[in-house]
């Protein structure tokens, strides 16, 4: 009775390691633009179809760079890979403002989205695919 018990315990462990080991990691390379000048340039990672977050947001932070000061800019950005391409669904929480773009890029091609920031000026963010 043992016997049965742990290879039915092996088997579930098995089935559930298996999609979290095969899953490869999507790896985005994010520019944020303010005023056509770089301002930052993280990468971002994880599954296809998991959300993966960037805050842009000073507020709190004394040391902050001068380009982040009045920026209260929230962006979850949802990748899901179809084969050569992906499909990006953004959600930009810019203020009290709320914006749902979706961007579809491939490694070839970047892909871009401009907004108006709650301190009035605009920024563009723009994607890669690294891998």
């Amino acid at each position: 009775m043992n016997r049965r018990r742990l290879v039915v315990f092996a088997c579930i462990v098995i089935l559930g390691v298996l999609p979290a080991v095969g899953q490869e990691l999507t790896v985005l390379q994010i520019e944020v633009f303010r005023d056509n000048s770089l301002m930052a340039r993280p990468q971002l990672a994880g599954p296809s179809g998991r959300e993966l977050r960037l805050y842009l947001n000073a507020e709190g932070s004394s040391a902050a760079p001068a380009a982040l000061k009045g920026l209260r800019e929230n962006i979850t950005v949802t990748p899901t890979v179809r084969g050569d391409d992906i499909s990006l669904a953004l959600h930009i929480a810019s203020g009290d403002k709320q914006f749902r773009p979706s961007l579809v890029i491939s490694r070839d091609i970047r892909g871009s989205v401009e907004w108006t920031a709650a301190d009035g000026q605009p920024l563009r963010l723009t994607v890669a695919w690294v891998r």
